[in-house]
């Protein structure tokens, strides 16, 4: 991805002098390719350090009898999360600024927390039926990935600087 990124991307700073003025750079970061490209490769690169983090917790779990009930190795046993807190939730009266802050950030939490109980659910029912081999192998691809998105967008920006 790092090499196509700085192919398509790479002639952001051609044309460049010393005379430029800010308009002109302004535009040339603007651009929608740009911006399009940067947004995207942020997106995929999280989603996947979020499935490669969650299949390499499922990985060490599946060794330790004491882990968590949503990182045991056997599908469908998942405990479902706690209901959020009601107190909290938005919209009800008279509450300080303060209160209401923390009614978002507890909603964002819960949220999140399901999110990531829905994420690792379906990478338990994926993994269940394959070997600790088989899924190390994914893992090692998966952060390969990582590692060379990261290392590609910072070749772009290295390129675009």
């Amino acid at each position: 991805m790092g090499v196509v990124g700085i192919v398509a991307f790479g002639s952001i700073n051609s044309g460049l002098t010393n005379e430029m003025d800010v308009v002109h750079l302004t535009y040339l970061w603007r651009r929608f390719g740009w911006l399009g490209y940067f947004f995207t490769m942020t997106a995929v690169l999280l989603l996947l350090l979020l499935f490669t983090s969650r299949l390499d917790s499922i990985l060490t779990a599946r060794g330790d009898i004491t882990a968590p009930p949503l990182l045991r190795p056997v599908a469908g046993m998942a405990v479902p999360l706690p209901e959020p807190n009601t107190s909290l939730a938005l919209g009800h009266g008279n509450r300080s600024f303060w209160q209401k802050v923390m009614a978002v950030f507890a909603t964002i939490k819960t949220v999140w927390d399901r999110m990531i109980n829905f994420v690792t659910e379906h990478l338990e029912l994926w993994a269940a039926p394959k070997d600790d081999k088989q899924i190390a192998w994914t893992l090692g691809i998966g952060w390969a990935c990582c590692g060379g998105g990261l290392a590609g967008g910072c070749l772009v920006f290295a390129k675009a600087t």
